[in-house]
């Protein structure tokens, strides 16, 4: 994390914010795969403060209207993080559970265990023209998912349990599109979370204004 957030986080970790203290976001300008996010922090009987937050070369975000927040942190390891940082793989399937409805239950705990709620259960599942995990399959063969490593190596423990021949061709190192190539991704990056809103970056940056 870049020092010129110490400030900020320092403001937020007072018992007076944690208390009675919110945030705002007012503003986002977007450049390219750069953004700017103004926040204000509101405390009792003080001045509004303003912030920059610059976010460079960013990888994904989600921002989401909302009048007033709470939270707002900084990770290296995120769930968020998991498509970005970690070997892209893909799942597929040549026979069928003896138990196509308990064996889509166990993938969704699977999922939950790795990535929480910050995806939906079937962001990683190749529906196709199925539209339904337990369709697919009941149809006994196909490509299942595909998505980051570790969740993509859960999935295959849960079907191999329920008796389901799987495999996967080799993984590929992630990569990310920097507007004109596909880059390797190489270096850490950092989910800055803003209540239901995130910014994944490897180069964040703080002012206050």
């Amino acid at each position: 994390m870049h020092p010129s957030f110490q400030p900020l986080l320092d403001s937020l970790s007072t018992l007076e914010f944690e208390e009675f203290g919110s945030l705002a976001l007012t503003a986002v300008t977007w450049a390219g795969n750069d953004a700017a996010l103004h926040l204000v922090v509101r405390q009792p009987d003080r001045p509004d403060e303003p912030w920059r937050l610059d976010c460079e070369a960013m990888r994904d975000s989600r921002i989401v209207c909302e009048p007033t927040f709470h939270d707002l942190w900084i990770e290296t390891e995120h769930p968020l993080l998991l498509p970005h940082a970690e070997p892209a793989a893909e799942l597929y399937f040549s026979s069928r559970p003896a138990d196509p409805g308990a064996a889509v239950a166990e993938l969704i705990d699977a999922h939950r265990a790795v990535v929480g709620e910050w995806f939906d259960c079937t962001h990683f599942f190749n529906l196709g023209p199925y539209g339904s995990l337990r369709r697919m399959l009941e149809g006994g063969h196909g490509k299942l998912a595909a998505g980051p490593l570790p969740l993509i190596e859960r999935y295959a423990d849960v079907l191999r349990r329920a008796g389901v021949k799987v495999s996967s061709p080799p993984a590929r190192p992630p990569v990310w599109w920097d507007g004109v190539n596909w880059v390797p991704q190489s270096i850490p990056l950092y989910a800055l979370i803003l209540g239901q809103s995130f910014v994944l970056s490897p180069i964040l940056t703080a002012e206050r204004m």
